[in-house]
């Protein structure tokens, strides 16, 4: 057993005034935290989420969502208990998640897993609608500041760009700073309480249906954000193969039965908005790591290649109307990248190939 183990079920206990012991192995974690499950005096056994990094504000993200959230009756795990450095949750078992069944030879199972997926994701942004004051309220009591941070995100990748352009030996003059605009161009007014990072790997398929975990990035954005990752699809994660056309529409029309929403123009403009800034987004990182050679597959998540990635956020956004002012410029940074890497089409996930 770690000392980071160790230390973290030392402060959970001081926490619940009583002991506890290591269920296993700890549970998928990252740099950033230690997650252990925990047996309790009682026989019963908790989830104990210890933030590793006191300057990663994840901690204030996650906690004021899960207390909202599930005040608002969303699928999320109940807190038991909680301080500054640490959470104590229920414990929802060992449960497959969504991405286990999209590497399935299961394509079934796994369009039947994308429509409980999309059903949580829609029930949990319309308790968000709710919740969403309490959230950012708790936040900004803690933080100072508020919890969106697309448009940063955004900035930041709008100024990188031309650099990016020099070192794939392309020049791309093109005026990046419309991607910092794109939250202010969405026509419905659908702002809610988001995951912020809902890869197909962070829920577990429950019996009553599919439950969202880690919300480390959690804030008050647009729901596009959140439900545009089944069309680019999941720009932000590991799991990323092209999906058929079908199963994703099927899936945003779960989702919008779900919010109680219709599938209108607008609708529509802002879900495929957010998946052209997606595109730009996912495109600027994956770049940056593979230039940097930082780009390493893993065996425990099997992924396809960053480059063929990027190839195809390059040639959606490149084709796309809606950011016109930088298309020219995803073409001559697609000419780039072809001539310096191997590139082919993106593979459909597994399941359904």
């Amino acid at each position: 057993m770690t000392t980071n183990t160790l230390d973290t079920l030392a402060v959970a206990t001081g926490l619940l005034g009583e002991p506890l012991e290591p269920v296993g192995h700890p549970l998928p974690t990252s740099a950033r935290n230690r997650v252990v499950r925990a047996r309790r005096p009682d026989g019963s056994t908790v989830v104990v989420k210890r933030y590793l990094d006191s300057t990663h504000d994840g901690r204030w993200r996650e906690l004021c969502a899960l207390k909202a959230l599930h005040w608002a009756d969303a699928a999320v795990p109940a807190v038991i208990a909680a301080n500054d450095d640490l959470v104590v949750m229920e414990d929802l078992g060992d449960r497959p998640h969504l991405a286990a069944a999209m590497l399935s030879h299961d394509p079934a199972d796994a369009a039947r897993g994308l429509l409980e997926w999309a059903r949580a994701l829609g029930h949990l942004h319309a308790a968000g609608f709710a919740a969403a004051a309490t959230f950012e309220g708790e936040f900004r009591s803690r933080t100072g500041r508020p919890s969106d941070y697309m448009t940063d995100e955004l900035a930041d990748a709008a100024a990188t760009w031309p650099q990016l352009g020099r070192r794939l030996e392309v020049s791309v003059e093109a005026p990046f700073e419309v991607l910092a605009q794109v939250p202010g161009r969405f026509r419905t007014r659908l702002e809610t309480i988001s995951p912020g990072d809902v890869c197909p790997d962070n829920n577990l398929r429950c019996d009553s249906g599919v439950t969202l975990i880690d919300l480390e990035f959690a804030g008050v954005r647009h729901a596009a954000w959140d439900l545009s990752y089944l069309t680019v699809p999941w720009p932000s994660c590991w799991c990323a193969w092209a999906m058929p056309e079908d199963a994703a529409d099927a899936a945003v029309s779960a989702w919008a039965d779900a919010v109680g929403v219709e599938r209108d123009a607008d609708l529509e403009h802002d879900l495929a908005l957010a998946a052209d800034a997606w595109h730009w987004l996912s495109a600027n990182w994956l770049l940056d790591r593979l230039i940097g050679d930082q780009y390493a597959q893993r065996p425990d998540r099997p992924s396809p290649r960053a480059q063929d990635r990027i190839a195809r956020s390059l040639d959606r956004v490149a084709h796309s109307e809606l950011l016109p002012e930088i298309a020219g410029a995803a073409t001559t940074l697609l000419a780039g990248l072809a001539a310096r890497y191997d590139v082919e089409p993106l593979p459909v996930m597994p399941a359904f190939r």
